[in-house]
């Protein structure tokens, strides 16, 4: 990683899609989202969220992927929201 780059490796819940990726530290999680939906072409009636599996947490939508806590080779991972019932 350089001090403006960061590498993560990205998939799917279900690991069917995976990717490495090396993207700017200023770049949001709603961006690398967005990217992810658009590249997999996943579901657009799905919402998804992304998750750190290192850090056990879901992460904003709002924040960078250099100010989240996230390290070089971390692995997130693209979640489906679904709602139970109906």
């Amino acid at each position: 990683m350089t001090d403006d780059r960061i590498s993560l490796n990205l998939r799917t819940l279900d690991k069917s899609r995976q990717a490495q990726v090396t993207l700017p530290i200023d770049y949001t999680v709603a961006e690398l989202l967005e990217a992810s939906r658009q590249n997999w072409k996943l579901s657009p009636d799905t919402d998804y969220l992304v998750r750190s599996e290192r850090l056990g947490r879901q992460l904003a939508s709002r924040d960078m992927v250099g100010s989240c806590g996230l390290v070089a080779g971390d692995v997130l991972e693209v979640v489906p929201l679904l709602e139970a019932g109906a």
